[in-house]
């Protein structure tokens, strides 16, 4: 590869992983072209990317974007998934749906929110809540209490009409 065309995948690299906080690192090994181009569509669909590049390129990218840490992790035959609305988690919940379907792609790791996880950590991230799920389920915990509340004075406020009838009939009957 000429320096000249190097210089040029680095910067598109580094200009693209400046916007992106989470990707994810996968095996890309014995995976065919048309099994490559069906996952690129599949993640196309949800606005995720799929690249092949060399590992010195790829870590040399990372280092100018602040990713080092990560840098450090790619070894063989590496393809980085990256994009998405829901992140790292987003982003291997479809690796595990590509998985269940097709050939299996071995995590390598990644990074969440700019923090770097082994093969491990990445394969737990398919079960994790994603940022939105966590967002309305902190949401649910302020509303419920301001929800019971409303429930409870609506409760005391349809009941009043009733106690004061009930009221006024023992008025009645005591003269």
């Amino acid at each position: 590869m000429s320096k000249t065309l190097k210089k040029m995948i680095i910067g598109e690299m580094e200009t693209r992983f400046k916007e992106v906080r989470d990707f994810v690192l996968v095996d890309y090994i014995g995976l065919t072209a048309e099994e490559a181009g069906h996952l690129r569509g599949k993640l196309r669909d949800q606005k995720m990317g799929f690249k092949v590049v060399k590992n010195s390129v790829f870590s040399l990218a990372l280092a100018k974007t602040g990713f080092a840490k990560a840098v450090g992790r790619i070894e063989g035959p590496t393809a980085v998934v990256y994009g998405g609305s829901g992140g790292a988690v987003a982003i291997s919940r479809a690796i595990q749906a590509w998985n269940q379907k097709a050939r299996k792609l071995p995590l390598k790791g990644g990074m969440i929110e700019g923090i770097p996880g082994d093969a491990a950590v990445a394969a737990t991230w398919a079960g994790m809540p994603s940022k939105e799920e966590i967002l309305a389920q902190i949401l649910g915990m302020f509303i419920a209490p301001a929800s019971t509340v409303a429930g409870l004075l609506q409760s005391t406020l349809a009941a009043f009409p009733g106690l004061v009838k009930a009221h006024i009939e023992k008025m009645e009957k005591q003269g």
